[in-house]
């Protein structure tokens, strides 16, 4: 398992590219991070922000490869609201609800992808970050 390592501040990495660009070494970028923010980065860290930003002109966060969500934000909102306002209802009746699976042309390509698995596994997640007041 992998463990989450704190992301470096978008401030903090467009201040270490000022440094580079002002002609101060890694290991003095490193320091004067410290000093400025508080926040301890390796030299590592330093190289690696220098060298993304000299490949991409950028220190945004690259984009994630990854499968992309079934639901979308609006869609998961509406069936939570749903489900609050009638707990009586259940995946099976959810899926075929006009409200939130409206007949249209997209709609048989979509019923390939969205099921009642779907539809639960949203319903558990937003459970669990209510239940434990995490954020999504």
């Amino acid at each position: 398992m992998e463990i989450d390592k704190p992301r470096i501040p978008l401030e903090v990495r467009y201040f270490i590219i000022a440094q580079n660009t002002a002609g101060y070494k890694q290991l003095e970028i490193v320091d004067q991070v410290l000093k400025e923010f508080g926040i301890s980065v390796s030299q590592g860290s330093v190289s690696y922000i220098i060298s993304k930003y000299t490949e991409d002109k950028t220190v945004e966060d690259r984009s994630r490869s990854g499968r992309p969500k079934k639901l979308s934000k609006e869609e998961e909102r509406a069936l939570v609201k749903a489900v609050e306002s009638d707990r009586t209802l259940n995946a099976t009746r959810l899926f075929g609800d006009p409200k939130l699976n409206p007949p249209g042309p997209l709609t048989s390509q979509l019923d390939l992808f969205r099921g009642p698995s779907t539809l639960m596994a949203c319903l558990t997640r937003q459970i669990l970050l209510k239940r434990f007041r995490l954020k999504p």
